[in-house]
């Protein structure tokens, strides 16, 4: 036992003599006791500083003496001492802000290939940060070299992150800028150049002043284009900006399947959740799916486009080509000066260029039309030099396929045909793609456009087509084919060709009537009544009284106009009359317009619900039109506030009078048979400026045309310049010039002379000039009185000298009368 214990005491003797000498570090840890505790837990945290555990360990707990001036803990806690740092750390960030904002508004790229310190292009960001650090000394002291490593404020995380901050508020001003009010969404699909597939999203609305706005939203990824993930991406952005999706009142897609299925569809999906929200396909693109599918249906056009597209890249491919196409033009407006056969001015004759026609917008093609009509002739010579100077053999290929193209009497047909369309189209096109269109006046583009196609298909309309082809072809020396001949399709008799298939048969059927008749199908086939989704209005046998069709249209013209429908069905009894006043086309200016409609509304609405309550009809001022429904008498009323507010002839207020006045008026039936003209107040406005009216006299009608006009060739004829030579009429030319000026020349010196000529001087008085009448008149009654005398027999016996004196104290009696008078 003895043993035992002495011999535990050495080893624990031993023990601790080895534990002094390795140190505390060698001491027993407790993971060597218990399996469970981290290691790496226990000693971080003996080896972290006293406080740093202050927040992710045993957090602040000294807020009782926070917001205390200098000695707030909570500051002296986080260490924020340095206002200097913050300042300078404030100024690099407000420099930042305002780069991206600068370069965001000039839609300008941020960053650039190489960004490095040492490179000559850093991109516009860093390179607009050096340049205010050029003219701005505090700038210059807290970027660049001069701030610090960690916060710089120019990585592409903080451009990304400042420009998700402006785009949060400009979704926030657009969201405060709708309200509670309707709005309508424009959605359209595209790849980038990532082949990300992204979805745009536009917000059309009425603002508070009654303009029609369109705003740009989002532009939202999308990983497929299913109509679910479209709609369950849409909804999630207008759920998270706080739109009522029964406030949507409009949906605005292309043709696509998964857009415009009825069933399955993006907007049948919307319709389920909100019935009023109606689905409208886009009539521009309507119309661009209509000239495309017309274009390719009919062989010659498409084959015409193919070659339109040769012959701009023939001719002006390469910058050597547009400097000899240049160089031509320049040639031709300068022989067109000194021939005198085109107008000088400002802005006259500019320099034109070739347009390539482009696949996606249609608009192009009849740019290119346009552009190649204008410069025929300086194409056609251009092609003609280089087919015979060119220096490669496929440069002279192509040229000459180039002209045999433009020499073609097909090609010229084609291309004045495709001018006369697109003329008519493009106007369509333009009339589409403005903000303000409205849906009811753009059906209307669309049947007007019908009808001049249609009127452009006659018989009238391909005969003046035809004579303006000839004329064009003449001008510019291209052959003009026998239209009796027979047409040989493909170079050779074809199997199924009919015997009498003449050149005017295929230019007038094939090509003309073939082309407009398949732009109207297009049209018609797009533009239907089912696609438009238009209102009719139709009888049935039980009909018995046929006014109600009249009062149907008042309804589908309210209804149109946002009416209510609970309002508008009021309409159809025989009471109940509307009426549309059109107040957009009276004033131009915008600013007048929206002010004057203000002032017919009134502040909260007062003064337009004191014009519904004395005249007893319900008003809407909806955008460029007002709608109100009342009695006849209520109406002619409310045009006539309405058209003097707009007018700016007469204020709401004094109307509004007037008709209190008539109010009470009407009330005494002693008055029903006088005029109250004496009871109205008269306003009279002052300095008014009124349209003067219309005073041109209308010509006198005759069925006959008007003389035709003597052509050029006539003109020489008649004065003989057309059997003079080159060198004599250029002589001619410049002696007319000359003439000319001097004729200018002595007219301005008159002018200038005019200036120092004296006037004349009157130099008789008042009283000279009643004086020499007096004497006029004793020398006429001399004359009678002389003439008397000597008729009468006792001439002699007169004396002359007496008869002067009595006659001049008659004439001063009268003259005393006259005076006296």
């Amino acid at each position: 036992m003895a043993s035992d214990v002495e011999a535990n005491a050495a080893a624990e003797a031993s023990e601790e003599k080895n534990w002094r000498r390795k140190g505390k570090h060698d001491k027993e840890k407790p993971w060597d006791e218990d399996p469970t505790i981290d290691r790496w837990t226990v000693e971080n945290k003996e080896n972290t500083r006293g406080g740093s555990h202050v927040f992710t360990v045993d957090g602040f707990d000294k807020w009782k003496r926070v917001n205390n001036g200098k000695h707030c803990a909570f500051l002296t806690h986080i260490a924020v001492k340095d206002k200097e740092k913050v300042e300078r750390n404030g100024l690099r960030l407000k420099v930042s802000i305002a780069i991206v904002k600068w370069l965001a508004f000039q839609a300008c790229a941020f960053r650039g290939h190489d960004e490095n310190a040492l490179s000559k292009n850093k991109g516009n960001f860093l390179e607009m940060v050096d340049l205010l650090a050029e003219f701005n000394l505090e700038i210059a002291k807290v970027v660049g070299g001069n701030a610090p490593y960690n916060s710089k404020y120019t990585s592409p995380e903080i451009q990304n992150e400042i420009l998700s901050i402006y785009a949060c508020k400009i979704r926030k001003h657009i969201r405060e800028e709708i309200g509670d009010s309707k709005f309508s969404i424009l959605v359209d699909e595209t790849c980038d150049v990532s082949k990300r597939e992204q979805m745009a999203l536009v917000l059309r609305f009425v603002d508070k002043d009654g303009i029609l706005q369109e705003r740009f939203f989002d532009l939202i990824h999308v990983a497929n284009t299913r109509s679910l993930t479209l709609k369950y991406e849409l909804s999630s952005i207008l759920s998270n900006h706080g739109f009522d999706i029964q406030n949507l009142r409009g949906q605005g897609y292309d043709g696509a399947s998964n857009m415009r299925g009825e069933l399955n569809g993006l907007q049948a999906l919307f319709l389920q959740e909100c019935p009023y929200a109606y689905y409208v396909h886009c009539y521009a693109h309507r119309l661009q799916l209509a000239l495309v599918d017309a274009s390719k249906e009919v062989v010659p056009i498409s084959q015409f486009f193919q070659k339109l597209i040769f012959v701009i890249n023939t001719v002006d491919s390469s910058s050597k080509r547009h400097d000899e196409l240049h160089h031509a033009q320049v040639v031709e407006i300068e022989n067109g000066i000194s021939n005198a056969s085109i107008e000088t001015g400002q802005g006259a004759n500019q320099i034109r260029a070739l347009k390539r026609p482009g696949d996606t917008r249609w608009g192009s093609h009849f740019a290119s039309v346009y552009s190649l009509i204008k410069m025929f002739g300086v194409v056609y010579s251009a092609i003609q030099d280089m087919a015979a100077d060119g220096s490669l053999g496929s440069i002279r290929a192509d040229a000459d396929t180039s002209f045999s193209y433009l020499s073609s009497f097909e090609f010229i047909f084609i291309l004045c045909l495709t001018k006369e369309i697109f003329e008519i189209t493009e106007i369509l096109g333009q009339a589409f793609q403005k903000k303000s269109q409205d849906i009811v006046n753009a059906v209307c583009l669309v049947s007007s456009t019908k009808e001049c196609l249609q009127e452009l298909r006659s018989d009238d309309g391909y005969q003046q087509f035809i004579d303006t082809v000839i004329e064009f072809c003449v001008s510019h020396s291209i052959d003009i084919p026998d239209f009796e001949e027979t047409y040989i399709l493909r170079g050779g008799r074809a199997r199924h060709q009919p015997d009498q298939l003449t050149k005017e048969h295929y230019f007038q059927v094939e090509i003309f009537r073939a082309t407009l008749d398949t732009q109207l199908f297009e049209l018609n086939r797009r533009f239907n009544e089912k696609v438009e989704g238009s209102m009719t209005v139709s009888t049935t046998r039980k009909t018995r009284d046929p006014y109600i069709i009249l009062k149907a249209r008042d309804l589908i013209k309210l209804l149109s106009r946002s009416v209510p429908a609970p309002q508008a069905i009021k309409v159809l009894n025989d009471e109940m009359n509307c009426d549309i006043i059109k107040i957009g086309s009276i004033i131009r200016n915008k600013e007048r317009f929206v002010k004057r409609r203000e002032r017919l509304l009134g502040p909260n609405l007062s003064t337009l619900k004191a014009i519904e309550i004395l005249t007893g009809c319900y008003i809407l001022v909806q955008g460029n039109t007002v709608a109100a429904m009342g009695t006849f008498k209520g109406l002619k009323q409310v045009r006539r506030v309405v058209e003097d507010c707009i007018k700016n002839i007469k204020h709401p207020v004094y109307h509004i009078k007037e008709l209190l006045i008539k109010r009470e008026l009407a009330k005494n039936p002693a008055l029903a048979t006088e005029s109250w003209d004496r009871f109205l107040p008269n306003f009279k406005k002052k300095n008014v400026k009124q349209k003067k009216p219309n005073t041109k006299e209308k010509k006198q009608y005759t069925p006959f045309p008007p003389p035709q006009q003597p052509s050029k060739i006539d003109l020489e004829l008649e004065s003989g310049e057309y059997f003079m030579s080159d060198k004599k009429k250029s002589a001619k030319k410049w002696q007319d010039k000359l003439d000319k000026q001097s004729e200018k020349s002595e007219e301005k010196k008159r002018k200038r002379e005019a200036a120092f000529v004296p006037p004349k001087e009157n130099t008789q008085s008042t009283k000279t000039t009643n004086d020499n009448n007096g004497i006029a008149d004793i020398a006429k009654s001399l004359k009678k009185k002389t003439k008397k005398l000597r008729n009468s027999e006792a001439q002699e016996n007169v004396k002359i000298e007496s008869y002067v004196a009595s006659n001049e104290e008659s004439h001063s009696k009268k003259k005393h009368k006259s005076s006296s008078m």
